[in-house]
């Protein structure tokens, strides 16, 4: 098991400070845990502040899909561009 961090990441740096292994690296904008170097320990997950680290086994929940509503309207002639 690893950990990996998600796009909630606020870039605080706790994860780096107790990282006994170094995984955690800072890609542009966020921290990223290198898998092939995390040992699971769990650490960095219980200092974020964001909550955006997670076990490999953990699965987000599903994101609500919101649809537009389709409105039909008839007409005679459609002129498009």
């Amino acid at each position: 098991m690893y950990y990996y961090s998600t796009d909630d990441c606020i870039a605080c740096r706790r994860c780096v400070e107790v990282c006994p292994v170094g995984a955690p690296a800072f890609d542009g904008d966020k921290f990223s845990i290198d898998p092939k170097i995390c040992i699971g320990c769990g650490t960095c997950e219980k200092v974020c502040t964001g909550k955006a680290i997670f076990s490999s086994d953990y699965v987000a929940p599903k994101r609500p899909v919101y649809r537009k509503q389709v409105q039909y309207d008839s007409c005679d002639v459609l002129v498009i561009g």
